[in-house]
């Protein structure tokens, strides 16, 4: 009623009140009406107003719920119930704030009004969402189980399968047909799995059964086809590998090539014919062309891929044919050579024989033949013919007094007319001088046939035992030349003569531990190699390391041996074991390469293999030594490889002597011009090969070529100089390089500091 008095005035405008005075109204039931639909229209117009309000106020809050909700709606995976349950206490906490809200009356009750609306609409809408997710979960789940248990049906038939399916091709002959049966082990076990099962999981079960039986089906019809393909292709493969192999034992059958193998080709698949036709040219082309370089027609084999004959051939193989050609080239210079000089060797040999009495070798004739020629075969029967000319000549030397000789000489002069002659009065020129050299030797005088009493025996005997009364340089020296003449006189081969017997020298190693002092022994014994000098100092070592000396004492005994405080030291550490005097491996493997390192340059410039081992191993001992004795690393390694490296310049496979010259330089340079000089205008300077296969010209400039590409400086033997090598045909061996004049190529230290250029 609060609102009447305004609603009546709403309904009434026009009314007045006055004093006393009544209201105007016609009916006041219609009035009453009137106020009320008025009042009804306010409330109405509030209504509305404080609903948008409350809208915009819940609008507000449920921007903020949205996104949370929706994300709860997306993680939940439908494995457990109460997701409506959470999602509406999550709802009512969300919207507890607004309880809290400072809001009018009106616009508060309007917010619970359509909040409750709302919390409605969002449980309706969580309890559909939960059914579907939950429902679409159980179906999920039921989908993968029958689809996990056809699977696992379709593995138990694939493993029994395979175990009849391993037996089965274990006993395949390849020539069976096998499809056919394979797809009826394949049916016959899927057939008894599906009779096993229920029917939803065997309906996913059939299809995969349908779609393995048709991979394995389609696989061993692949097997059979490959099986057949490669009996095919490995007839075909061994017929025309058999035309390849026949077509390096006989070239010429390519030029029947198509004739060959069209029959071979026949048998082959038509797809591969041309193909396996291609292959087996070129395989059968590069191996003959290879079988005639081997055979020496090398030459003619170069021309024809010069004139492009062959450029049908891979790339590879035209470059393989091209370094064997000039392989074969090197090789056969070499060859020519190596046997060029087993040829004057042999020649010098027979001389000798015949002119001790012996029949000349008849072969020497036939092989200088099948070497220089007829000119060189020439030669030798000269040679021959000059020796027996001048044996009867050696039988009277030893009475011939000086004049005699001579006069010998004045005869053969008159007499030599023709070459033959010529090649005697030569000869016997030689024999009057050893003759005469011979005589000034007592030791060489007494080893010949005609000195007096040919007491060579004795006379070894002799120097041996006034060696042993009192060992002096002197004596040793003198007893070395005696056993070195009589071997020589005797007809021994270089390498075999000896200074030591046997039992001397292994006397002499078991003399070092004898007395339980090495350091003593060894001192000792290296002053035995001493006394006999620098000459015979190789041989002596040779010849205590086939008695069993140890590479280590041989190490020392070679670099240590002058200096007392370096032998003191490898003795105090020898025969102990390396781990004892360097405990920590890292040490130890520090030292090796360290050790290694310091003797690169000695070990390639100066030594042999043999002697590289020994250096190292003596090298080691002595480092290993100083190490245990608190030495660094650095300095022992410098003290132990010094003796060998000290003192030297090193340029690959050379080294340089200080005492050379102050400017070891200059050695490098004049031996590289020296090279120069005898490669120029085509290996002008250089020796020409006898050949059969070649001009003097064409050998010289092959032989140039070899001494430019593998030419190598050695030093001498005793180091006085260097010489110029090339590789042997073993691969192993070092041939020397001869000049024009078929002279070694060799220089002394002194004679390499003249080299000039040549123009």
């Amino acid at each position: 009623m609060a609102k009447l008095p305004q609603a009546l005035e709403m309904a009434a405008p026009n009314a007045r009140v006055g004093g006393g005075a009544a209201l105007d109204f016609s009916s006041l039931d219609n009035a009453l009406q009137g106020a009320a639909r008025q009042i009804e229209r306010v409330d109405e117009s509030r209504r509305k107003a404080d609903e948008e309000i409350a809208g915009r106020v819940i609008e507000e809050a449920r921007q903020s719920y949205v996104p949370a909700a929706t994300e709860r709606a997306y993680g939940y995976d439908g494995r457990a119930p109460g997701f409506a349950e959470a999602e509406i206490k999550a709802f009512d906490d969300h919207f507890t704030v607004l309880d809290k809200a400072a809001i009018p009356d009106g616009v508060r009750l309007a917010v619970g009004r359509q909040l409750r609306d709302l919390r409605t609409r969002t449980a309706a809408q969580a309890i559909v969402n939960e059914a579907e997710t939950r429902g679409r979960r159980s179906a999920a789940d039921r989908d993968a189980s029958e689809q996990a248990d056809a699977v696992r049906a379709l593995m138990g038939v694939q493993a029994a399968f395979d175990a009849a399916d391993d037996e089965r091709r274990q006993n395949w002959d390849g020539l069976t047909p096998i499809a056919d049966a394979t797809r009826t082990s394949w049916r016959e076990l899927g057939e008894k799995a599906l009779a096993d099962l229920p029917e939803p999981i065997a309906a996913r079960l059939r299809p995969m059964l349908l779609s393995q039986e048709a991979s394995l089906f389609a696989r061993s019809m692949a097997a059979e086809d490959e099986s057949r393909d490669a009996r095919t292709l490995t007839t075909v493969g061994e017929g025309l590998n058999g035309f390849v192999n026949r077509a390096a034992r006989d070239p010429s059958l390519m030029s029947r090539f198509d004739a060959e193998i069209q029959p071979i080709l026949d048998a082959a698949p038509a797809a591969l014919r041309s193909k396996l036709k291609d292959e087996t040219w070129q395989a059968a082309q590069s191996s003959a062309l290879e079988a005639r370089i081997q055979r020496g027609e090398f030459d003619a084999v170069d021309a024809e891929l010069k004139a492009g004959r062959y450029d049908r051939l891979d790339a590879r193989s035209v470059e393989r044919l091209r370094s064997g050609v000039e392989s074969a080239k090197a090789s056969g210079v070499v060859q020519d050579a190596q046997r060029s000089a087993d040829l004057e060797a042999g020649i010098a040999a027979d001389l000798r024989n015949i002119l001790s009495g012996k029949p000349a070798n008849a072969a020497l004739v036939n092989e200088a033949r099948l070497i220089g020629g007829e000119p060189l075969a020439t030669k030798v029967r000269l040679d021959q013919a000059a020796a027996l000319n001048v044996r009867p000549l050696i039988t009277r030397l030893r009475t011939m007094t000086p004049q005699q000789a001579d006069a010998e000489l004045e005869r053969l002069t008159a007499a030599a007319g023709n070459a033959e002659g010529a090649r005697t009065l030569e000869l016997a020129r030689e024999m009057i001088q050893q003759d005469r050299a011979a005589r000034a030797d007592p030791a060489a005088w007494s080893a010949t046939s005609f000195g007096p009493g040919d007491n060579i025996a004795a006379e070894v005997q002799r120097r041996m035992r006034a060696y042993g009364d009192a060992p002096t340089p002197e004596t040793a020296r003198a007893y070395a030349r005696a056993q070195l003449v009589a071997q020589e006189f005797g007809g021994v081969p270089e390498a075999g003569r000896r200074i030591l017997s046997r039992g001397q020298a292994e006397a002499w190693i078991s003399s070092v531990d004898a007395d339980g002092q090495p350091q003593a022994g060894l001192s000792s014994l290296a002053a035995r190699v001493q006394m006999f000098g620098p000459e015979h100092r190789p041989r002596l070592m040779r010849e205590l390391t086939l008695a069993g000396l140890k590479p280590a004492d041989l190490g020392a005994l070679s670099f240590y041996a002058s200096s007392p405080a370096r032998m003191q030291a490898y003795a105090a550490a020898r025969g102990q074991k390396l781990t004892d005097l360097v405990p920590e491996k890292t040490d130890r493997e520090r030292l090796d390469a360290e050790l290694s390192r310091a003797l690169q340059p000695f070990v390639q410039a100066l030594t042999t293999p043999e002697g590289a081992a020994a250096a190292l191993e003596a090298a080691k001992i002595s480092a290993y030594g100083a190490v245990k004795g608190g030495a660094s690393v650095r300095d022992a390694v410098r003290s132990a490889t010094g003796p060998m490296t000290d003192g030297w310049t090193f340029y690959g496979t050379w080294g340089v002597p200080s005492s050379a010259g102050d400017d070891p330089r200059r050695f490098r340079g004049n031996a590289g011009l020296l090279v120069a000089n005898l490669i120029r205008n085509d290996g002008a300077g250089l020796y020409a090969p006898p050949s059969t296969r070649y001009t003097p010209e064409q050998a010289r400039r092959n032989y140039a070529d070899i001494v430019r590409s593998a030419g190598q400086w050695r030093n001498l033997p005793d180091n006085s100089g260097i010489q110029l090598v090339t590789p042997g045909a073993d691969g192993a061996s070092w041939v020397p390089v001869r000049d024009a004049a078929g002279r070694n190529v060799q220089r002394t230290w002194s004679q390499l500091e003249q080299v000039e250029r040549q123009r």
